[in-house]
C-alpha cells in the first residue's frame, strides 16, 4: 500500500491551533500573553536601551522578564535561575538592552531579515553575550533559556523550548526544512531563510491591538504548536 504523503506545514493552521488551545486553558493563556506584554513594554521605546533608562524603568523591564521566564517554566530544573531575585533580572537587563549592550546590533532586524541583513559573526556575538551574562551571574546558560530571553526582549528569535525542537524534527523529517536544527548562528539563519517561503498571518498583540506579533514570535508559535503531541 501507497504511503499517504505528508501534510503540508501551514503556519497559520498550526497558529490557529496554538491560539485555540491557549484561550482553551486559562493557565496556558497567561503564560502565552507574558509575550505580548513584555515586548509592548520594550517596542514602547523608542530604542531599547530606553527599557533601562532609569531605575523605575529598568525594574519594570525586569519584572516583565521574569514574568515571561517564569511563566514558560524556566524558573524549574537545575539552572539555578528560581534562586534569583529581581535584582539578578535587572542586571541582566542593564547588561542585554543598556547602551551599546549585547542585543543592541540585532535589534530591530525582523526575523525573516537575519539571513539578509545580519553577519554571521554580529549574531554570534549577540548570543555569546546573553550567555556570558547569565554565566558570569551562576546561571547555566541553557539554549532553551538564551532564546526565550532574547525572543522575550527582542521578539526576533524563536525559543527553542523542548516541543519547538520536536516541530523542527518534524520538519525535517518531513522534507519541509533542510536547515541545521540546533540553536546557533546557522541553524538561526538557516530558518530564517526558510521561513521566507511561507504565508504567515497578522496577529494582534493582546497588550495592544495596534501592534501585530513579530514574526519571529510567529514562528515560535507555528513551530511549537508542530512539534505538540496531537
Amino acid at each position: 500500500m501507497t504511503q499517504p504523503e505528508p501534510m503540508s506545514f501551514c503556519p497559520k493552521d498550526q497558529i490557529d491551533g496554538y491560539r485555540k488551545q491557549v484561550n482553551g486553558n486559562p493557565y496556558e493563556c497567561s503564560s502565552r500573553i507574558q509575550f505580548d506584554f513584555l515586548h509592548h513594554h520594550i517596542r514602547s521605546c523608542t530604542e531599547i536601551s530606553q527599557a533601562v533608562k532609569d531605575k523605575q524603568t529598568t525594574e519594570r523591564t525586569a519584572l516583565q522578564l521574569c514574568a515571561f521566564l517564569a511563566h514558560w517554566g524556566m524558573f524549574r530544573g537545575k539552572g539555578k535561575l528560581g534562586d534569583r531575585n529581581l535584582y539578578f533580572f535587572q542586571e541582566i537587563c542593564l547588561d542585554l538592552l543598556g547602551n551599546k549592550g549585547v542585543l543592541s546590533r540585532i535589534e530591530g532586524i525582523p526575523f525573516e531579515n537575519l539571513h539578509r541583513k545580519l553577519k554571521d559573526s554580529v549574531l554570534q556575538e549577540a548570543i555569546d553575550g546573553v550567555k556570558c551574562a547569565f554565566e558570569l551571574r551562576g546561571v547555566s546558560p541553557t539554549d532553551t533559556l538564551v532564546s526565550k530571553t532574547m525572543l522575550g526582549l527582542l521578539g526576533n528569535i524563536p525559543g527553542y523550548d523542548r516541543y519547538f525542537k520536536k516541530g523542527l524534527s518534524k520538519l525535517k523529517e518531513n522534507d519541509e526544512f533542510k536547515g541545521t536544527m540546533g540553536f546557533g548562528v546557522k541553524g538561526l539563519l538557516n530558518l530564517s531563510e526558510w521561513c521566507t517561503e511561507y504565508d504567515w498571518p497578522s496577529i494582534k498583540s493582546k497588550a495592544d491591538k495596534r501592534r501585530l506579533l513579530p514574526r519571529g514570535r510567529l514562528v515560535d508559535m507555528a513551530i511549537h504548536q508542530y512539534g505538540r503531541p496531537n
